[in-house]
This record gives C-alpha cells, structure tokens and sequence, in this order.
C-alpha cells in the first residue's frame, strides 16, 4: 500500500494576518504602487490602483506545498502623496515704454521719393497752420489796438504842458479833447498839431502817445520880445514878427520898436533883438527904431543917435561902440566897425 506523501505544511501554522483596509485616496490625490508591486503587471489592473479598495483577498497567498519562508512577503501598503499642484504665481508684469517701431528705411527710389513728397506736404501744412494762428493772433492785436475800448483815450490822462497867456491851457485842449474816446493808436495827432499851432501865442506843439489812454502835448509858446508903435498904438510881437497882442500904451520891461508894419516887420524886429542883445550892460537905450533889417538905430538915454546898420559883426560893433562912448558925441557911427566914425 503506497504512503501519501508527506506534507510540508508547518508545523504550528500561524494565523494569516490581515491588511488594514487604507482609507480611499481623495480625488485630487494619486496613488502610487510600493515597490513590492510586480513592475510588469503595471498594464494590466492592479488592486492598488485609484479606486479600487483593498481588502484581504486581495492580497496574495501562499501556495500550497511551500514553506512559509519561502513565501512572497506581504506588500508594503501604498504610499498616497499628494497630488502636485501648480501653485505657483505667475510673475507680474509691469508695463513698460511702449516699444518704438523700427525705422522702415526704403531702398527703392519710389518708395524714397514717396517718402520725401509726404514730409513735405506735412511741412507745408504745418507752416500753414502756424502762418494761421498768426493771423488770428495778429487780427485779434490789430482790433485790440485799433478799435476796441480797452485803449482809449481819456479827458483825464491828457497832460498839457507850455501854456502862456496868450496860448492858454484851455484853448490847446480845444484841439484835443474831441477826440476823447478814441482808440489811441486811431488818433490824429498831426491834425491836432496843426490845430494848435495855429493859435497865434503857439510857436510850435507836439504830441506824444502816452499808453494805455493818455495823451502828452507839449507846447512852446512864443515870447513878447518888443512893442512896435503903430497908428497911436503899440503892437506886442516876439523875435519873428509874429503879432501877439495890442495895447494903447507902451508894455512895461519891453523894448519900443519902431518898423514898418509889414512884410519885414518879423526879420527887422529879429535884427533889432539881436542888436539889443549885444550891447553891454551899462548901455541904456531908450528906443530902437528901423525902416528894415539891414538899417538899425538905436537912441541912447543920454539922447546920443548910434548907427548900426545890419545885424552882422554885432558883437564887434558893440565892442567898438563902448569904446566911442568914452568919447562925446551926438552921433556914432559903427555901421562899418573897422573903421567907426563919430561927429
């Protein structure tokens, strides 16, 4: 009778131990196989992929007939690590100059002479926005200046200046406050000029513009300079002749000449001021007479008669005249004063 044979089974068999069911790995976590997972069943399904529980017949068993030893070692529970997420912040961006377009340099001699017709058109129309400005800017100064009332003239900034008495303030200012409201770049000065000039004690004027609203007019009056005896009367001219004013006695502090009323009344009463205006000090003349320029006579205190003559040399013949002085005589002669005569 055969034996069976004998068993190899252990002797004292210990229990089989029995895994832990791991918790199931959440969703965003993956799990990954220990190392005691058969490298060439990763095609196929493992129990230790995600999703799948583990539970103790799952895992291996010994077979049949080999020691315990020798059997595979239980795996080593899976390792769960957590999923890697990309949590990293992206840098920050700052902006920056915007990026200048590269110059386009053309080669072509079309493209060239395309690009010179359009600079010049964009210079022209640059110089003819700014000649438009100024236009605009010129046009706007000129209505300023000319037209509006923010320049014009007032009565109270008109300042007059030389009045006498026979040029009064009142009669120059006749000729200017007319124009009061004027503009004063419109004014017409030289026809107030002329106005005023032709007042008979104004020898000459002039107008000045005085900005923003003003006028300054400057006047040089004419000064008496002799009485001429005319018709039982005396007429009071200046140095030209000029008539400024009768009286029916002789003017006080004024020399009485006697000339001809007429055309030569202005150079004869200038030759015998300027005859006057030589002699010394202590010459007293009593009056100066002259039928025109060239024939001066004068009439001492003492009633001594000087002939002068014209006007010419008058500095010498006043010289030559206080020397003959020294000597009486009724008459003296120094018409010609290199040779002077007496009688």
């Amino acid at each position: 009778m055969t034996e069976p044979p004998p068993s190899f089974a252990p002797a004292n068999p210990r229990p089989r131990p029995t895994l832990p069911t791991p918790p199931s790995p959440p969703a965003d976590r993956q799990v990954e196989p220990g190392p005691g997972v058969d490298e060439g069943r990763a095609g196929t399904a493992s129990p230790l992929s995600p999703g799948s529980p583990i539970s103790p017949t799952s895992a291996p068993e010994p077979t049949d007939g080999i020691a315990e030893s020798d059997a595979r070692p239980a795996t080593t529970p899976p390792r769960i690590r957590p999923a890697r997420l990309n949590r990293r912040t992206p840098p920050v961006e700052l902006p920056g100059p915007p990026a200048r377009p590269a110059p386009t340099v053309s080669t072509g001699l079309a493209d060239r002479l395309a690009e010179r017709s359009a600079a010049l058109r964009a210079r022209r129309m640059r110089l003819v926005g700014i000649g438009a400005g100024a236009l605009l800017v010129l046009g706007f100064l000129g209505w300023v200046v000319g037209f509006s009332p923010w320049l014009a003239l007032e009565e109270s900034e008109i300042a007059i200046t030389g009045g006498s008495a026979q040029a009064s303030t009142e009669e120059i200012a006749a000729f200017v406050t007319p124009a009061v409201g004027t503009p004063i770049a419109r004014l017409d000065t030289a026809g107030m000029v002329a106005g005023i000039e032709s007042i008979i004690g104004v020898k000459e004027a002039t107008i000045t513009r005085s900005w923003p609203h003003g006028l300054e007019v400057d006047v040089v009056a004419r000064k008496p300079e002799a009485a001429v005896e005319h018709e039982g009367a005396y007429v009071v001219v200046d140095a030209d002749g000029v008539e400024l004013n009768h009286l029916e006695e002789a003017p006080e502090g004024l020399p009485v000449v006697e000339v001809p009323i007429g055309d030569l009344t202005g150079p004869t009463v200038e030759a015998a001021l300027t005859v006057m205006a030589s002699l010394a000090d202590d010459v007293e003349v009593a009056a100066v007479s002259a039928t025109g320029p060239e024939s001066i006579r004068l009439e001492l205190a003492d009633g001594a008669r000087v002939e002068w003559g014209s006007a010419e040399e008058s500095d010498l013949k006043a010289a030559v005249l206080e020397t003959l002085l020294q000597v009486e005589a009724s008459v003296y002669n120094v018409a010609e004063p290199l040779s002077p005569t007496t009688s």
